[in-house]
């Protein structure tokens, strides 16, 4: 916001527009003064650096810069935090409900999820120290700040915290740790042809995960190898961090997971099923993991022919393109990815298909001015 604005705003709060001007809770006087508070609160705050990836498409050669938070340090500073030590879950922990002789296991956190307890059990053990896992959501999705602005912010959440803590705003809450990059497509989409448009997706993909190597680079030491720190509860923890979780859409899921999206013969992120079965909700498919696409990438990569290459990323669905997350131990992207009920049912399969064929259903049968809604 403009200087003059920012200084209209604050004398106005702290004067003519409030009851009791002298009660006013608003300490900033002005611009000035707001800008010098803020830079000294941001010291404590792991700051925003500058990062730049390249890509060719077409024949061009084009630089994108964009901004990022290393993620790294900001977990540490929650895990060195003394005022958050006493919440967070150092290990997973398995619940059960014992009623009338019948026993369930409950899953209301993600450390009582089978996952982490997998995970817990295969970190490399570091004699006379305790080990842990640090496991985050990541959130992100594109979105239309103004008219004319458009950003793409990138979300963590500390999942060894709570929920009513890792979804609030205050200390321990979700962090903003970057911008995704938003290219802008330099020619008519309209025009393309399907190659073409196949090669604008992967460009976009590869655009993505060339961010994702920049801003989630700091995890990929500890996560393999752990890092020790001495923890707000002053034990030393070896520990590694991992992304479990992405709350992420349909178009997201497809870029995260490096998937050709719907169009494909293999349009589902997370599983192998044929575009032909998408419809029999009731059979099981064999689900995508790193091992088994990163395999596929190679054998890709080194065929000997371009056809040849093609076909064996085709019949996976995938783009030729390397994912970040497969560096990332504990972070398979197909496994974090789950059913998303806002855009499948909500605003997909019932908000934009099957309401609209009932409202035809109704006009057709003369009923559509009967309907009420309760």
């Amino acid at each position: 916001m403009e200087r003059k604005w920012v200084n209209t705003q604050l004398s106005g709060m702290r004067g003519s527009w409030s009851d009791a001007p002298s009660a006013s809770n608003i300490t900033f006087k002005n611009y000035d003064h707001m800008e010098k508070t803020l830079a000294a609160a941001r010291t404590y705050v792991v700051q925003f650096q500058e990062g730049e990836v390249e890509r060719k498409f077409q024949g061009t050669t084009y630089k994108f810069q964009f901004q990022y938070r290393d993620p790294w340090k900001w977990i540490v500073d929650l895990l060195s935090d003394p005022s958050l030590s006493s919440d967070i879950h150092w290990y997973p922990a398995q619940k059960f409900l014992c009623e009338d002789g019948v026993t369930t296991q409950l899953f209301d956190e993600p450390y009582t999820s089978g996952k982490w307890y997998k995970i817990q059990g295969t970190l490399p053990q570091v004699r006379n120290l305790p080990h842990c896992y640090v496991p985050m959501a990541l959130w992100l999705d594109k979105g239309m700040v103004t008219k004319r602005v458009r950003k793409h912010p990138i979300i963590l959440r500390p999942l060894f915290l709570n929920s009513n803590i890792r979804n609030a705003s205050g200390n321990g809450g979700g962090v903003l740790v970057g911008y995704m990059i938003i290219p802008i497509d330099p020619s008519d989409s309209d025009d393309r042809n399907a190659a073409q448009s196949i090669d604008w997706a992967r460009f976009r993909r590869e655009l993505m995960h060339k961010a994702f190597k920049i801003i989630f680079g700091s995890l990929i030491q500890p996560a393999k190898h752990g890092e020790a720190l001495t923890c707000g509860d002053n034990i030393l923890r070896v520990c590694y961090p991992g992304i479990p979780i992405t709350s992420i859409d349909g178009e997201e899921a497809c870029s995260v997971s490096a998937c050709r999206a719907a169009l494909a013969l293999f349009p589902c992120p997370r599983c192998l099923v044929h575009h032909n079965d998408l419809d029999k909700i009731c059979k099981s498919f064999t689900l995508r993991t790193t091992e088994t696409m990163k395999r596929f990438y190679e054998d890709a990569m080194a065929a000997p022919t371009k056809t040849e290459s093609e076909r064996i990323i085709q019949s996976v669905g995938l783009h030729a393109t390397e994912n970040f997350f497969w560096s990332l131990p504990n972070s398979d992207p197909y496994s974090a990815n789950s059913y998303d009920l806002l855009h499948s049912d909500e605003s997909g399969k019932w908000g934009k298909h099957l309401w609209p064929l009932l409202l035809d259903a109704l006009k057709t049968k003369g009923y559509k001015g009967r309907l009420t809604m309760k």
